[in-house]
């Protein structure tokens, strides 16, 4: 076909209906090639637009995408699957607000539009906009009852704003749709004082693959998450002047539970030769790996991993992990058989009153301190050290919490 003179329509017919084939086929690149030839010729087609925004899209080219839906939208401006895959990718971008806008936009042509409105109310949500997300889901539930992810939603927000009774309604409705929904039995449990020794693996795993792209941003900046940071500080304070990577005196091998991003390990690199990691959820691992922080990252559980590493360790770090655990005895003498003889243990938890731990109603675990020098005093370990800190803030207060540092006991 010349590009000198215009095909016949039979030629654009073809090539459009190809274009069409291979994208169907998984074939991007010869769909988008042919897309963008027809667009030569008919650059005012919005189809021809659209359908190039889709294939960059699958591409993963979303800012490109945005600019094909756009132009398909000023084209056929109140085409509601334009306006929706545009927002789409106005929200891959990380544009929430121009995302809010054409869903808005979208809804004044298809006010009943139930996707549309469940992703607004993700917008809001995202803009940390409570009560507009909460209206908008509670919307959506009325046009669909059943809808599977509305009810969970709007239980997460009830739970995050302290409104427990409503929450523990919707994770109830959410439970009667889905008895096997892990993160809903496990907040039915928190709110209702159940006795549980911890949650569910796959629940652990669930919740931070989910959180993982925006993690550090909201612990470190929205909560004033500062644990990793207050344990290095009583590290030293305590310890004193531990060598650093060169010099005679450095740990020689350290394990992160419960690394995540890799917070905590940023924050004693500098001391421990050779770092290892471990974390229940594969995409927070993949974070930490771009951070060249540790030689091994493991992915499993604390006990899975514990159990098959032949490792001897002298530096043990768990930052703010035992806020998702309940029973500690079997961390701590798993970390007992695999600690060397002049390790150190350095560790989080949030406080609890009385002698046991439980199970708060934002779902996370607390310990007394009594239950930790019990638990270490049965499982091979003494205090070293140990004080009050204010971890993180949450509903604006701060969280209190304590830091510990362990050694084993010599005899045990």
């Amino acid at each position: 076909m010349s590009l000198s003179s215009p095909p016949h329509h039979e030629e654009l017919d073809r090539l459009f209906t190809q274009a069409c084939e291979d994208y169907r086929n998984g074939l991007l690149e010869s769909a988008g090639e042919a897309y963008r030839k027809l667009l030569e010729y008919c650059p005012d087609v919005p189809i021809l637009h659209y359908n190039l925004g889709l294939v960059r899209y699958q591409q993963g080219e979303f800012e490109k995408a945005c600019e094909s839906f756009a132009r398909a939208a000023e084209l056929a401006p109140h085409d509601v699957d334009i306006l929706f895959n545009l927002a789409l990718s106005q929200k891959k971008c990380g544009n929430s607000v121009t995302a809010t806008v054409t869903y808005l936009e979208l809804l004044q042509s298809d006010p009943h539009n139930v996707d549309a409105l469940y992703n607004l109310a993700g917008c809001y949500k995202d803009e940390h906009l409570h009560r507009e997300a909460k209206e908008i889901y509670r919307e959506v539930l009325r046009l669909a009852p059943d809808h599977p992810s509305a009810n969970n939603n709007l239980a997460y927000l009830h739970h995050l704003d302290g409104e427990f009774e409503p929450a523990l309604a919707c994770y109830r409705k959410v439970l009667a749709q889905n008895p096997q929904h892990l993160a809903a039995a496990h907040m039915v449990a928190a709110l209702t004082g159940a006795e549980v020794a911890g949650p569910p693996d796959a629940y652990v795993r669930e919740v931070f693959d989910q959180y993982s792209d925006r993690f550090e941003e909201s612990l470190v900046h929205g909560l004033k998450y500062r644990v990793p940071d207050l344990l290095r500080d009583f590290h030293d304070r305590t310890l004193g002047k531990v060598a650093k990577i060169g010099e005679v005196g450095h740990y020689a091998l350290g394990l992160d539970l419960g690394c995540g991003t890799g917070l905590g390990g940023a924050a004693f690199t500098e001391l421990v030769a050779v770092f290892d990691g471990l974390d229940l959820s594969a995409k927070m691992l993949a974070i930490a790996e771009g951070k060249n922080i540790y030689r091994h990252l493991y992915h499993g559980s604390i006990a899975e991993i514990l159990t098959a590493v032949d490792s001897t360790f002298d530096f043990i770090l768990a930052s703010d992990v035992f806020i998702y655990a309940g029973e500690l005895e079997t961390t701590f003498r798993l970390l007992r058989e695999r600690a060397s003889a002049d390790a150190v243990f350095c560790f989080s938890t949030e406080f609890a009153a009385g002698e046991g731990f439980q199970l708060q109603q934002n779902g996370r675990f607390a310990h007394s301190p009594e239950y930790i020098r019990q638990t270490a005093q049965a499982t091979g370990w003494q205090v070293e050290a140990a004080e009050t800190a204010q971890i993180r803030k949450e509903q604006g207060e701060w969280v209190e919490g304590a830091l510990w540092i362990f050694r084993p006991v010599e005899s045990f």
